[in-house]
């Protein structure tokens, strides 16, 4: 089965593999690895809905200084939220100033107020559906260092007023240093 990329990807094509140089000078390849796949998921069509909010924590990263606020302000006003957040990762192999991990492990966390996200003001798209989404996005795409592939699938149900969904991934990852830490030839 073959997906059509302009009927799935904003640009037409599959994003890159690897985050933004910028990002890893800028924040390390861990996060800028966590920036990257909130990126991959805003660029996938069918979560538009959801991604395109102009609500930061519509769709974030678990990194990022302010993920507590935005999530909460994003499940007032759209009523839902996507989280990506690094699990675990196991060293393959160590290269001088640079760690593969495979497996490296991370996950989707979404969240959804159902009464505001299945009113007039919410996205329509529940946390099930924003997880099967994720699962379809990321499934089988070149992503860090390997292919992706989901690990596993959960469905939390309620908890509180909240419906929410996880799904875990794995593919392999090296850490590499910021360029700026490079030696110049």
């Amino acid at each position: 089965m073959q997906l059509d990329p302009s009927k799935i990807w904003l640009t037409g094509a599959p994003p890159p593999a690897l985050p933004a140089a910028a990002d890893i000078e800028a924040h390390g390849s861990l996060v800028a690895f966590q920036i990257h796949v909130r990126d991959v998921l805003r660029a996938f069509l069918p979560l538009a809905p959801v991604t395109a909010q102009p609500k930061p924590g519509a769709c974030t990263y678990a990194d990022k200084r302010t993920v507590a606020s935005e999530v909460e302000s994003a499940l007032r006003s759209t009523g839902i939220s996507m989280v990506v957040a690094l699990d675990a990762g196991t060293r393959k192999s160590a290269a001088p100033h640079a760690v593969c991990l495979d497996p490296f492990t991370f996950a989707v966390a979404i969240a959804e107020n159902p009464v505001t996200n299945r009113g007039a003001s919410g996205t329509g798209v529940t946390a099930s559906r924003a997880a099967e989404l994720a699962m379809i996005c990321l499934s089988g795409l070149p992503l860090g260092n390997g292919v992706c592939a989901v690990q596993s699938y959960t469905l939390g149900g309620e908890e509180g007023q909240l419906q929410t969904a996880e799904v875990t991934f794995q593919t392999a990852y090296t850490i590499t240093p910021p360029a700026s830490m490079l030696a110049e030839e």
